[in-house]
Order: C-alpha cells, then structure tokens, then sequence
C-alpha cells in the first residue's frame, strides 16, 4: 500500500525528551509508522528551505562534508 498520509515535521527538541515523543508515537492509533532523524546543523537550513518550496536541491551538498569543505579534502 502506497497510499496514505504523510508529514514531515522538523523540529528542535532536547534529546532527554526524544523518547516521550517516540512513545507517544507509538500509542497514538492515528499514528501507524514514525521516524526521527538527526539531522547536521549545517544541513537544517537548506533541508527547511526546501521543504518551504523556498529553497534549489541538495545536490550541491554532495561534494562537501558537513563542515562545508570538500570531501577528501583536509579541514
């Protein structure tokens, strides 16, 4: 079954409290599959600018590491 409903929600929470909302998750009925991710700080703004229809892709992300520099290449 492909079809159905989906949200992506970004959002900034303390890491103690990642488990209540994993739990919560799991005791919701409307609620039948979640995932959280962790995602870089460098990465939040562009991902968020995309998802906004506000933003290009992330291909340009490909070539450098999360500190911006070129993969392979020293920091």
């Amino acid at each position: 079954h492909k079809k159905g409903l989906y949200f992506l929600t970004y959002f900034e929470i303390d890491g103690t409290h990642l488990t209540q909302v994993a739990h919560s998750c799991k005791l919701s009925e409307t609620v039948l599959r979640h995932l959280v991710l962790r995602v870089e700080p460098a990465l939040v703004e562009p991902l968020v600018a995309i998802a906004t229809g506000e933003g290009g892709t992330l291909s340009n992300f490909a070539d450098e590491s999360p500190t911006g520099a070129p993969i392979g290449a020293e920091a």
